[in-house]
């Protein structure tokens, strides 16, 4: 790990924390068009655009227009305004890097994920709020982009004009109606993208000027990152920002773009090498003029572009609208991000897609109700009477307007009790047996909305002036992070884990012996002798400990009543001979031939294939004709496969794998590769953290490492952490969506280290979705701490490296409660970090 300023930038120089790249232009992908009677080439976009009108000079295109008043109104500013390509000027040429569909996932930015259906009605009719935690949220990343920019743009000096700040638009207010309020949230929500590309220009902006500059020892600049921690900003608001879209300069990400002037002298103007080295859409007028130039001549489209963009051909002489213009335009165009957490239903037999959802979930229901245990039913039953509003995954259906499809999409855990109380109570439908929630405005009535209120918005005015002036002064401080305050360690466990706060259970004793027994036989094939020989009670409090250890069971003292019990014993005398030198009966184990209930007997058994996996051999499940996926459910080990065996026939293949994904169990859902189409590559960008030499960890850092495996996890292919098992299955559980993993893989990709492949001997191949080195290190909280001797460092980590946990004697082939306690008190070690900090260089 370096030492100096310079090393450091080297070293992050190395890491990819640098966007900028030398001057090269490929023109593969560029467009000709002709506007206004005018030719115009972009090298890098293939959407249709409009020549834009000249820049008036003095001009501000963020002043709202007022026609008839001298008072300007700051809900009169539209940002579709600034959707289209401008003509690059020196104060407003960072337009250009507006996005046109920001990734809000990803911290800091992550507060803007969430927008209320109702805002808050105040006591007394004393007008609508927006919720005040939400609102604490969006004013704190305000001041934060407030002062990250002033710092990068004066620092760097970079040419700009700030706009008005999205506070200005009125979220922080109160308004004497619900649709006023609703309008204000929306549009300062909109604005936080405008501030948003300014930061992304005026990093690519101080990049540029590193540079330009380094040459130069006495004038050289920082690297932007190092600058920031210089001014106060804390490591782990760096590392959301540089994992966030703001740094993310990704051709597949849509940006606004601008139209410049290739014969222009003015050095404001950035070059076209500059502009497309980080993607933002470009246009320039290539008429004889430029194409009789040979310093342009690296910049003037090919042969085939100049004449796909000058040639129209028809059969029909009709006219073209400018839709159907755009629509049948070929060629490679600009993909935008969309939100990578949805999981989209299609209609079937004329039902929405909510409503199939339903009811499978009900089918599924009574095929879990038939094979739960005695404990599994107390549980159920005590959090159907009193459902938790903390712990429980909260999902919301929406109404895609460009496809008309429902789209269940998952609440971010820091909004799930601000959106069940957005949604009436017939609007919510809670599932005991999976602790979800599912919300939708066409399940029933809003019967706690203002139906009275008249709608309209006309009466909202902000006055632009005066706002100018409370945005006046200059910011003089980073403001901190702020902590999630939210964050539960029993968020999204399934109900055999989960006793938090948010959820309290008191088993019964009949019920405990069952779990007991039942797990004995599902992973052990231990079956009770008939009838059970009689016992001398075990006593022993270390021996009732280490019982419950070998079977993944954490202690509790309630477990000492089982150990006089006859089936208790008997199987503790069981465990004592397996894990020694006794004789085992065939009566006690279902894999000897002569038992009463032989796995090998089992229906599942024969449709058991072993296959040879990269990493050793898996066992395959065929169902055949009664397969009901399009996937093959494989186990990593003979033990498990057994263990499916010995499953409730009564289940199918989602059923089985449900059961496994709920227990933390290891497998895969193997497809055959040739139905399954190419996933669009729009991943995460990952960066391993790192860490100064003595450096101090506290809570932000391990609140931060939660946030950042929430925004992987919330890519489809990162489905695969919970198919892992062990500590990546523990931090994907709260995040994933079960039903999104019963899917099966997301695509096939062209990256093959983000594929599981199996090849079978008859050449067919069959893919699962993986997880690449880097991922499983940041899902592991894994950093690179500087060690103080030179260039080495060491890693920390906030869970146990692979290799460690699975040679530690922890790792039973799947998530037990005794996993669970160990991980909850090394949670709450992390937590109690809050008054004091931790060193992670020792």
């Amino acid at each position: 790990m370096p030492n100096t300023a310079k090393d450091k930038f080297k070293f992050r120089l190395i890491l990819g924390l640098f966007s900028y790249a030398a001057p090269s232009l490929d023109r593969n992908h560029g467009r000709v068009q002709i506007l206004n009677g005018r030719l115009y080439y972009s090298p890098n976009s293939y959407r249709t655009v409009e020549e834009p009108a000249l820049e008036v000079p003095g001009e501000n295109p963020f002043v709202p227009y007022s026609p008839t008043s001298s008072r300007r109104n700051v809900m009169d500013v539209d940002l579709r305004n600034y959707l289209r390509p401008r003509w690059w000027t020196r104060p407003w040429g960072w337009i250009s890097f507006l996005s046109h569909e920001p990734d809000y996932r990803h911290p800091p930015f992550d507060p803007l994920m969430h927008i209320p259906r109702r805002p808050l009605r105040l006591q007394d009719n004393a007008g609508y709020a927006m919720p005040l935690d939400l609102a604490s949220s969006w004013s704190n990343l305000d001041k934060q982009l407030n002062v990250i920019t002033y710092f990068l743009q004066s620092h760097y000096q970079a040419p700009a004009i700030r706009p008005m700040s999205p506070w200005a638009f009125g979220y922080n207010k109160v308004f004497p109606r619900e649709s006023m309020m609703m309008k204000a949230i929306t549009k300062s929500r909109e604005w936080f993208s405008v501030w948003l590309a300014l930061l992304s220009y005026l990093i690519a902006k101080a990049e540029a000027k590193e540079v330009e500059l380094a040459p130069y020892q006495n004038l050289a600049k920082k690297n932007w990152a190092e600058f920031l921690l210089q001014q106060g900003m804390d490591w782990t608001l760096l590392d959301s920002l540089i994992s966030s879209i703001a740094f993310c300069f990704d051709p597949k990400l849509q940006r606004t773009g601008a139209f410049i002037d290739l014969q222009c002298k003015d050095d404001s103007q950035p070059s076209v090498y500059w502009i497309c080295s980080y993607h933002i859409p470009v246009w320039y007028r290539w008429g004889d003029e430029e194409a009789s130039d040979p310093s342009l001549a690296d910049f003037g489209p090919y042969i085939h572009q100049l004449q796909l963009g000058t040639t129209f051909l028809t059969n029909i002489p009709t006219r073209i609208t400018y839709e159907e213009e755009e629509s049948n335009i070929t060629g490679p165009p600009e993909i935008s991000v969309a939100p990578l957490s949805n999981a989209s239903v299609r209609h079937n037999q004329g039902l929405p897609a909510w409503q199939i959802f339903l009811d499978q979930r009900k089918a599924l229901t009574r095929r879990m109700e038939q094979t739960e245990t005695e404990r599994e039913r107390e549980i159920r039953l005590a959090r159907a009477r009193k459902p938790p509003t903390k712990t429980a995954k909260v999902f919301c259906w929406f109404k895609d307007n460009d496809t008309n499809l429902y789209i269940r999409e998952q609440v971010s855990k820091k909004w799930r009790e601000d959106t069940l109380g957005d949604y009436s109570a017939k609007q919510i439908r809670y599932d005991s047996f999976l602790n979800e929630y599912d919300c939708c405005s066409e399940f029933g009535s809003d019967n706690e909305s203002d139906e009275d209120e008249e709608d309209g918005d006309e009466g909202i005015f902000i006055d632009y002036d005066q706002t100018s002036k409370e945005g006046s002064d200059l910011p003089v401080s980073l403001p901190e992070s702020s902590l999630d305050p939210f964050f539960d360690e029993k968020d999204g466990l399934p109900s055999l884990f989960n006793s938090g706060k948010d959820f309290q259970f008191i088993p019964t004793l009949d019920g405990l012996e069952e779990e007991v027994i039942n797990t004995a036989f599902l992973y052990f094939g231990y079956l009770s002798p008939l009838p059970a020989p009689p016992q001398p009670p075990l006593t022993s409090k270390s021996q009732q400990k280490n019982f419950c250890r070998f079977l993944g069971i954490a202690w509790n003292e309630i477990y000492s009543a089982l150990f006089d019990r006859p089936r208790i014993l008997a199987l503790v005398d069981f465990v004592s001979r397996i894990s020694g030198k006794g004789d085992i009966s065939p009566d006690e184990w279902d894999v000897e031939q002569g038992n009463r209930a032989c796995v090998a007997l089992m229906e599942r058994f024969k449709l058991i294939r072993e296959v040879q996996g990269p990493n050793g051999p898996l066992f395959m499940f065929d169902f055949q004709e009664h397969s009901t996926v399009q996937w093959k459910l494989t186990l990593t080990t003979a033990s498990h496969a057994l263990l499916v065996c010995r499953l409730s026939p009564e289940l199918q293949e989602r059923d089985i794998a449900l059961y496994l994904l709920q227990n933390g169990i290891p497998f895969y859902t193997l497809q055959d590769w040739e139905t399954i189409p190419l996933r669009p590559s729009y991943d995460q960008r990952c960066i391993h953290p790192s860490r100064p030499f003595k450096y101090n960890f506290t809570l932000r850092d391990y609140v931060a490492y939660v946030a950042q495996c929430y925004v992987l996890l919330c890519q489809p292919r990162l489905r695969a952490a919970i198919l892992q098992g062990g500590y990546l299955w523990r931090a994907a559980v709260s995040v994933v969506s079960f039903n999104k993993v019963l899917d099966g893989p997301s695509g096939r990709s062209i990256d093959p280290t983000k594929m599981f492949v199996v090849t079978l001997p008859d050449g067919k191949r069959y893919i699962d979705d993986a997880l690449t080195e880097t991922e499983i290190a940041l899902l592991l909280g894994v950093y690179q701490c500087q060690t103080g001797h030179g260039d080495q460092v060491a890693l920390t980590s906030w869970c146990p490296l692979l290799n460690v946990y699975n040679g530690s004697g922890l790792c039973y082939g799947r998530w037990t409660t005794f996993n669970e306690s160990l991980y909850s008190q090394q949670v709450e070690k992390y937590l109690s970090w809050i008054k004091g900090t931790y060193s992670g260089n020792g």
